[in-house]
């Protein structure tokens, strides 16, 4: 089931939804690394959206808020120091499935962006709160990297992954640090306005949509239900990825 939050429900009046999903998938323990996506990389000789087009994404340059050539997923920002383990940023929608594409070629199996559906239910992992740790934003220094959490311990930027506990489906990250793609494209109408049976909105549209939050979105903008509408060629140094394995109903990975 999918579960609009309270929060969203009290203030804008959305009633709660349920819905059915039929198609089983496995979810990446943790965000696409800079390692990942770096083999990735080396192999195909791929170029992201903001490297093939000379403009670079989204970032604080020069103390303000703009875009430049150099803000890439190989150095994100002018003060960014780059990790290997940390989930990779920079990326479109567009560049999120190329890897996926090149992950599911190269292991025969199938990989993908999730739907807003999946990606909510396995982000709650069975629970109804705010934040899924719970409805008390001081939860989520548990579980995830947010502006307030980074300051705490005197950090700043996306960190590597797992260093946060995981969720009760054993996902790390799967709020804050990097901001996650969902193949869904964007729409402002409510969950009960969809199918009812693995809701899903292609109808054509230039804008898409990221859930999770990130590291420079504090926790009003880090809840379940948080929502980001963002053009699928916009990208800045928290826009990253979750790949997700399709199955059959018995548990074997589709081919």
């Amino acid at each position: 089931s999918l579960v609009r939050d309270r929060w969203v429900a009290e203030v804008r009046g959305e009633p709660f939804a349920k819905v059915i999903l039929t198609e089983p998938v496995y979810a990446g323990k943790f965000e696409v690394t800079v390692e990942n996506f770096g083999r990735f990389v080396d192999e195909t000789s791929y170029q992201t959206d903001g490297e093939r087009s000379g403009k670079g994404g989204f970032a604080h340059f020069d103390s303000a808020w703009q875009r430049h050539e150099s803000h890439t997923w190989r150095s994100p920002s002018q003060d960014w120091t780059i990790d290997q383990q940390q989930p990779v940023v920079h990326i479109t929608r567009r560049d999120a499935w190329a890897f996926c594409e090149w992950l599911s070629s190269k292991e025969h199996r199938t990989y993908s962006l999730p739907t807003e559906a999946q990606w909510e239910y396995a982000c709650r992992a069975g629970s109804d709160s705010l934040y899924g740790s719970g409805d008390d934003p001081s939860s989520l220094k548990r579980v995830a990297w947010i502006p307030s959490t980074l300051d705490q311990a005197g950090l700043s930027h996306a960190q590597p992954v797992g260093l946060k506990e995981p969720n009760g489906f054993g996902l790390h990250d799967i709020l804050g640090n990097a901001t996650e793609w969902c193949s869904d494209q964007w729409t402002s109408r409510l969950i009960s306005e969809l199918p009812l049976v693995d809701p899903r909105f292609d109808s054509p549209t230039a804008k898409h949509l990221q859930r999770g939050g990130s590291w420079l979105r504090e926790h009003a903008h880090t809840r379940c239900a948080s929502r980001h509408e963002v053009s699928d060629r916009i990208h800045s140094y928290s826009s990253g990825f979750r790949v997700w394995l399709k199955i059959d109903s018995n548990g074997a990975e589709k081919d």
